[in-house]
């Protein structure tokens, strides 16, 4: 403040209080800069200063070198009385003012002693003093320094503060916010913002990409579902499963007949019976696959078109696995629902998409084709079974050429 009296109104001492106001200053000692320089100014610009044994006499327009500590002492004496404190002469600073009552949302001061937590400086109903940072403090301000911030130029304009879980928009970093970190950055829409963006730490950010990149067949989603059925029941079982199907287009029907009605009647229907088989701990033996075609169209593939593969699996449900859904949804197609077997024998088809399970197909498996330890791809080519679920991938977009993958798991070695 005392080198501000030896500085007229265009000094480049004002544009570096300015700059450095605006990166680290908040709105009171803002507003406090501007007030002084227009005070300063309007000194340079337009009084005349009585010197000691003249002042009967003539008057002197001010210079630089004559302005001295007696001028700005009279300044800072006005500004005082005109703001109620806020600068103190010599740089000195005052702090808490001794013996003053401090009530909940008002704390006095004459002066700013530094930032404290939970409260802002400023001038208010109160006076002048440190007031509780709040939805209600802002609107406490009588026309004062309440609602203005720091800008990049004299004419400041509010704020908005947008809050997310991922971005809080600032345009001045305002201290630090745990869990955050302030810099220029881009939005999840592509736009460039300024402000807190959430923390995350590299390694965290790099599985997410690697993940998004990553395109997961059919037959690796159904491998993931069978995984997790000898797992404890947990609800973290239940969110990574439920996370390997799109629920938004999800449909489960049949392969017999294509006109033939879904076998759940509601996408919730389907929900709770999954829920039910997640809540479980199934053993590994209970639900296996024992045949596998693996189709992944290869025109669109040539195309870059999005990722679509089929899986068909020839399944083994025993009476360990009650209460998988599928099975249990074609007894009751057959009347069956009371009279569940020991072993059941079904033929399951998955169509992937974008790495999410967006259709299901399946029926009974009456060639019993999936006790065949010995079958090749030709017997499967040939099976009535494997031409209703070709026909049902075909209706679902497969198009161009389909390289049939085939995996015969009776005989896949078992390693440990």
């Amino acid at each position: 403040a005392v080198a501000a009296g030896s500085a007229d109104g265009e000094s480049p001492y004002w544009k570096a209080w300015h700059d450095f106001e605006v990166s680290h200053g908040n709105e009171d000692t803002f507003r406090e800069m501007l007030r002084l320089k227009r005070t300063v100014r309007a000194s340079f610009a337009d009084r005349a200063i009585v010197l000691p044994g003249n002042e009967a006499g003539g008057t002197k327009r001010p210079r630089e070198e004559e302005a001295g500590a007696d001028s700005m002492a009279r300044l800072e004496a006005e500004a005082t009385d005109a703001a109620g404190g806020g600068f103190v002469s010599g740089g000195a600073v005052g702090g808490w003012e001794g013996g003053a009552a401090a009530s909940g949302d008002f704390v006095p001061s004459s002066a700013f002693s530094g930032a404290r937590p939970g409260y802002v400086f400023k001038r208010g109903d109160k006076g002048v003093g440190y007031y509780a940072d709040g939805p209600a403090a802002g609107g406490a301000a009588g026309g004062g320094a309440g609602g203005a911030k720091p800008a990049s130029s004299e004419s400041e304009s509010e704020e908005e503060e947008e809050e997310s879980p991922e971005f809080l928009k600032s345009s001045v970093w305002r201290g630090h916010r745990p869990g955050y970190v302030f810099k220029r950055g881009v939005l999840s829409g592509g736009e460039a913002a300024l402000g807190y963006f959430k923390d995350v730490p590299l390694l965290e950010k790099h599985e997410a990409e690697e993940a998004e990149r990553m395109q997961l067949s059919a037959a690796q989603l159904s491998n993931w579902l069978l995984e997790a059925l000898p797992e404890a029941p947990s609800v973290d079982k239940a969110d990574r499963c439920f996370r390997l199907f799109d629920l938004k287009s999800l449909r489960v029907g049949s392969l017999e007949q294509s006109s033939s009605p879904p076998l759940f009647g509601s996408l919730a229907e389907w929900f709770d019976a999954q829920r039910a088989l997640y809540a479980t701990k199934v053993p590994s033996e209970a639900v296996q696959v024992l045949l596998r075609v693996f189709l992944e169209p290869q025109q669109a593939l040539r195309l870059g078109l999005h990722h679509a593969s089929f899986s068909i699996d020839w399944m083994s449900v025993s009476e360990e696995a009650a209460a998988e859904p599928i099975s249990g949804a074609l007894l009751r197609r057959l009347g069956m629902a009371s009279r569940r077997p020991r072993r059941m024998l079904l033929v399951v088809m998955y169509k992937a998409e974008r790495s999410r399970i967006t259709q299901v197909w399946a029926e009974m498996d009456r060639e019993g084709l999936a006790l065949k330890k010995g079958a090749q791809l030709d017997d499967v080519l040939v099976s009535d079974c494997f031409d209703r679920a070709l026909n049902a991938a075909r209706r679902a977009g497969a198009t161009g050429e389909l390289n049939p993958i085939f995996t015969n798991y009776h005989s896949v070695p078992v390693i440990g």
